[in-house]
């Protein structure tokens, strides 16, 4: 019998040790800086160019009916869109989905000073299937931002892009 407590009193120890909930939950709400799904060509109002920007009847999953086409060479970005600052320091989240149809593709976030680059995140891929790409950049107040999108290099290349949403994180 005493070696059936210890037993017993071991066993629950080591299951409620196993089971209990190591990390916090940590809860946020977000708010959409920008979102783009690209369906109508007012969603191409304020994109400035240095390649080729077109719809194409093929969207990522729940996208909608089409994407955007970006395709260049060697002068990048192809596609870019600057937004305007925002008033407090935050972690914001670039999400999109993409695929490239030849080459490799890059789209970037940055922080501008001035019209110059400071620093952001840069997501590479050259995956001929639709994916979800995210990252996370910290912001600080005051900046302008510049989203940019890139499709080959020296060696001309093309994507599709859809869903591009900025997220600020609360």
């Amino acid at each position: 019998m005493k070696y059936l407590t210890k037993f017993l009193f071991l066993t629950l120890f080591l299951f409620s040790y196993c089971t209990r909930n190591t990390s916090p939950v940590t809860s946020y709400q977000e708010e959409y800086i920008y979102s783009n799904s690209f369906e109508v060509s007012e969603d191409t109002v304020g994109w400035k160019k240095y390649g080729e920007i077109s719809f194409f009847s093929e969207s990522c999953p729940y996208g909608g009916s089409q994407s955007l086409l970006v395709s260049g060479g060697c002068y990048s970005p192809h596609a870019y869109f600057i937004l305007p600052p925002l008033v407090e320091n935050s972690d914001l989240i670039l999400r999109f989905w993409a695929k490239c149809l030849y080459g490799s593709s890059q789209v970037n976030l940055y922080l501008l000073t001035g019209s110059y680059p400071l620093y952001g995140i840069q997501i590479s891929f050259s995956d001929t299937l639709w994916n979800q790409y995210s990252d996370t950049l910290f912001y600080q107040s005051d900046f302008n931002l510049q989203l940019e999108l890139s499709a080959g290099g020296i060696v001309p290349g093309a994507m599709l892009v859809d869903k591009i949403e900025i997220v600020k994180m609360q």
